[in-house]
């Protein structure tokens, strides 16, 4: 995603999601003949390539960056200790 190129995967746990909601490359069967095919397509349209990279980078540049997924961890880890209800 960061290198701003498609992705050809699976349709297994978050991939699915991910790929359906923000259209970052192609989901395939995991045999070979699929993977191949949707490698092909995208080599074959290469403004749908385009389109799906550059939405990939930035999902990586924003929602998935190291900044924003530490800043939200850390709120997760100070929502949590101040519960008063947290310990043995």
């Amino acid at each position: 995603m960061a290198v701003g190129r498609p992705t050809v995967s699976n349709p297994v746990g978050d991939v699915r999601w991910l790929f359906e909601t923000h259209r970052i490359g192609l989901l395939a069967a995991p045999e070979a003949k699929a993977m191949a095919d949707a490698v092909a397509m995208l080599l074959d349209d290469p403004e749908l390539s385009s389109q799906m990279g550059a939405k990939g980078q930035n999902l990586a540049k924003t929602v998935f960056s190291w900044h924003t997924l530490v800043g939200q961890l850390e709120t997760w880890y100070e929502t949590i200790t101040a519960r008063q209800d947290v310990g043995p």
